[in-house]
């Protein structure tokens, strides 16, 4: 299940958490990746490459988002609600994002649509859930995690908390050395 989700394939998922009016005329991609100023190639070519930036650019996160318990319960599934705000995760190798590897695009948070994860910065690690060895400037916020007996780095949505995964450091997958272990 989606922890966060890529730009939205449909508009229904934007209207619902408020960042595209319910009125916009911005049509929502068939594929599930944006790119900034690019035609996406399962983009119909009619679009063209103006109507591809418009669309990314009519998705601006808040910068911040503080809902109660019960407001977030109607904007997100019960298993989004689950990882999201109680930080649960999902069983690794199930995520329909794990091998998803878009050729352009990002990736944003599912409850707020703030944006994340650049898609080139997604990698395969073998670990059963989305990997990325770098976010978008000031995206996520850390927190040291000491559940389950260890000592792990959380990651959160800068923008309204949510829980995204954890951290990882030199495991040397990347030239970064960070593997960003996204419940998606």
């Amino acid at each position: 299940m989606i922890a966060f989700a890529l730009t939205a394939s449909t508009a229904t998922l934007l209207r619902r958490t408020s960042l595209l009016p319910a009125t916009s005329s911005v049509r929502a991609f068939p594929s599930r990746a944006v790119g900034a100023g690019r035609r996406c190639s399962s983009a119909p070519a009619s679009w063209g490459a103006t109507t591809v930036r418009a669309m990314a650019e009519s998705i601006k996160a808040p910068a911040s988002v503080a809902l109660s318990d019960e407001e977030w319960r109607t904007k997100l599934s019960p298993e989004q609600f689950r990882i999201l705000r109680e930080k649960g995760t999902e069983m690794g190798g199930t995520g329909e994002y794990n091998k998803f590897q878009p050729p352009e695009g990002f990736f944003k948070c599912a409850a707020c649509g703030n944006p994340l994860y650049s898609a080139e910065s997604k990698f395969n690690s073998g670990c059963g859930w989305p990997a990325f060895d770098k976010c978008y400037k000031d995206a996520v916020k850390t927190k040291t995690d000491m559940s389950f007996g260890m000592k792990r780095v959380e990651i959160m949505c800068n923008a309204c908390g949510g829980h995204l995964g954890h951290v990882f450091e030199g495991e040397c997958f990347t030239a970064t050395n960070e593997r960003h272990c996204v419940s998606l």
